[in-house]
């Protein structure tokens, strides 16, 4: 162990942060990339307890370098000073620090991203912009707000021009503006609709557009994850008699006052305070015997704390019974059934659909090469469904869903077992 003091070897503990003798009693920490989180002597209260080679120190003094990176000095710890808190200085606790900066950089760089396309990305699914906030500090709300007034303003404008359009020229408008018939409407109503249910709820709406993809998010459980309740270990002192054990998530089961076994010894707990996005809990030792009220592993959530698993919401729910409206008959009858729906009707609707709008398009403009093709295409599937419809009494398929036959069946086996006799 190498003695405080300028006869000291100075110490490379890596990633930029070097240990030096002071020119008195002491050391010098420079840090030219990693804030280690600790702060000098404020009035009658000590500066951060720091632990180096096994002797007990104190941050005296606190600055910032010039061409960056910071720099404290290390003082001998007050013998009968109370150390509420200390700080480990070492390879393992440097290298801990490293791997948590790089870890908040990532997260920084994917958020300022998200940010950049807020308009875009505040149309994801619920559930992967809470997955976002929770990881990276998305600002999911914020997102919904901005992308539900960019479809407003744009749903407006687009309903504008094309009442323009019309009165100027009749319905049957240019090829890209007859889509201002469904598209505008349908952005104006969304928005409107996402911008009120953000402001009633305080939580982040996707866009219908998008929920799609949120059969491909990975289902979130109910409840905090596992690895968040599990805590970590920031300070601990056995001669100081302090512990501090953090986590990301609050773990409701650790009480004030309650009592924690931690490596052979007991702790009481006396406070929990947030940094950094974490919670920080602290315990002070209290004398053996006390009875053991907290547990330092998380409780396992069991079958009767409910599924763990949420299921879609109101606008996934509305895009996937669009979608499979696509679907084979067999499974839009496995589908629409617990729905109280009827599958044969869904089919006449939208064969209706495609039969009136191919129709249209084909009468307007019949000579545009190959979107002629796609509109006789799709008018030849509706023709057929309608008559597949008529002659089965029951629903029929489109050559359109055939791509998405994996996912439908997946979206069915989400669904509760049919009752026999049911319809």
């Amino acid at each position: 162990m190498s003695p405080a003091g300028p006869g000291a070897e100075p110490v490379d503990l890596g990633h930029g942060v070097l240990v030096s003798p002071a020119a008195e009693a002491g050391w010098t920490v420079t840090s030219r990339s990693l804030y280690l989180h600790w702060h000098p002597r404020c009035a009658a209260h000590p500066g951060t307890a720091v632990c180096f080679q096994g002797e007990m120190y104190e941050a005296e003094d606190f600055e910032t370098l010039p061409d960056g990176g910071w720099r404290w000095r290390l003082v001998a710890w007050i013998e009968g000073e109370v150390a509420r808190t200390v700080a480990y200085l070492g390879a393992e606790r440097v290298e801990e620090l490293a791997a948590v900066s790089a870890d908040d950089a990532r997260r920084r760089k994917a958020c300022r991203w998200l940010v950049a396309l807020l308009p875009l990305s505040g149309l994801l699914p619920q559930r992967t912009q809470q997955r976002l906030e929770r990881e990276v500090g998305f600002p999911a709300s914020r997102a919904t707000v901005v992308s539900a007034l960019c479809e407003i303003g744009l749903g407006a404008l687009s309903v504008l021009q094309l009442l323009v359009l019309a009165a100027q020229g009749g319905w049957f408008l240019p090829p890209f503006t007859r889509w201002l018939v469904v598209v505008g409407p349908v952005l104006l109503v969304e928005g409107l609709i996402r911008h009120r249910l953000e402001s009633a709820l305080d939580q982040p709406v996707g866009s219908l557009f998008l929920a799609p993809l949120a059969a491909f998010e990975k289902r979130v459980a109910a409840g905090p994850r596992p690895e968040d309740l599990r805590p970590t270990v920031v300070s601990w002192d056995p001669a100081g008699a302090m512990l501090e054990l953090t986590t990301v998530e609050p773990r409701a089961d650790w009480v004030e006052g309650g009592v924690l076994r931690f490596r052979g010894q007991t702790y009481r707990l006396v406070s929990r305070l947030p940094r950094l996005e974490r919670l920080v809990y602290r315990f002070e030792a209290v004398a053996e015997g006390a009875p053991c009220t907290l547990q330092l592993k998380p409780a396992e959530q069991g079958a009767a704390q409910g599924p763990s698993r949420s299921g879609p919401g109101i606008l996934e729910t509305m895009w996937r019974s669009l979608l499979m409206s696509l679907a084979p008959a067999e499974l839009q009858e496995r589908w629409f059934a617990p729905h109280g729906t009827s599958p044969l009707l869904v089919t006449l609707v939208c064969a209706g659909f495609e039969v009136f709008g191919s129709g249209v398009n084909l009468l307007a403009d019949p000579a545009r090469g190959g979107w002629a093709l796609v509109d006789l295409a799709v008018l030849l599937d509706g023709a057929v469904r309608l008559l597949l419809a008529a002659v089965r009494r029951g629903p029929a398929g489109s050559a359109l869903g055939l791509a998405l036959v994996p996912l439908y069946r997946r979206w069915v086996a989400t669904l509760p077992p049919v009752a026999a006799g049911s319809p």
